[in-house]
C-alpha cells in the first residue's frame, strides 16, 4: 500500500511543479504540457513495474477521479487547452492499457 501513496504523491509533485513553473514563470502551456506528458509517461513506465497491476489500476483510477474533479474546477491551466478534456483521457488510457496488459500479455 505504501508503495501506492509513493507513485501518487510522486506524479502528484510533478504536477504541482509544473503548476508552478506555468504560474510563476510564466512559462507557455505548450511546453508545460509536453513535460508532464514525458514525466509521467516516465513515471507511469517506473511505476508499472515496482506495482502489481491492482495497485497501478488503483493509482490511475485515483488519476481519473482527481483530474475530472479537477477538470469541473479549472485548475490544471498548465495542462490544459481550450477543448480538450485531455487531462482527463491521458489516465483514463494508461487504466484501460493496463488492464490489457496484464490480461493479454502476449500482446
Amino acid at each position: 500500500m505504501i508503495k501506492i501513496f509513493i507513485a501518487i504523491i510522486s506524479l502528484s509533485l510533478l504536477y504541482i511543479a509544473n503548476e508552478y513553473l506555468h504560474r510563476k514563470w510564466k512559462v507557455k502551456t505548450y511546453y508545460t504540457r509536453k513535460l508532464v506528458h514525458v514525466m509521467s509517461g516516465i513515471g507511469a513506465i517506473v511505476f508499472s513495474f515496482i506495482l502489481d497491476k491492482n495497485e497501478f489500476l488503483l493509482s490511475t483510477a485515483f488519476f481519473v477521479v482527481l483530474f475530472s474533479f479537477l477538470f469541473k474546477l479549472k485548475v490544471l491551466r498548465s495542462v490544459r487547452t481550450e477543448g480538450t478534456i485531455g487531462e482527463i483521457l491521458y489516465p483514463i488510457q494508461s487504466h484501460y492499457l493496463t488492464d490489457k496488459v496484464y490480461l493479454f500479455p502476449e500482446y
